[in-house]
């Protein structure tokens, strides 16, 4: 539980510093973070893409390792 309540703090400090910055209601975000993150975040902005939103983190991951390769 503990955990869950860390993931519910990081993204309560991700939002204040999104508006620092963006519109959470004006805005399109592009969230490339797996759901377990990304769950916290969404109810508090109006316009997003989850492009990857079909596969799991570690395919997402696998995603960018090959479009991404480290030089």
């Amino acid at each position: 539980m503990c955990h869950l309540k860390k993931i519910r703090e990081w993204a309560d400090c991700v939002i204040g510093q999104i508006k620092k910055e963006a519109s959470l209601k004006e805005d399109e975000f592009i969230f490339l973070a797996g759901v377990k993150y990304r769950k916290y975040l969404l109810p508090h902005i109006s316009n997003y893409q989850i492009p990857l939103k079909e596969l799991k983190i570690g395919e997402q991951l696998q995603y960018f390792k090959k479009r991404c390769p480290n030089e």
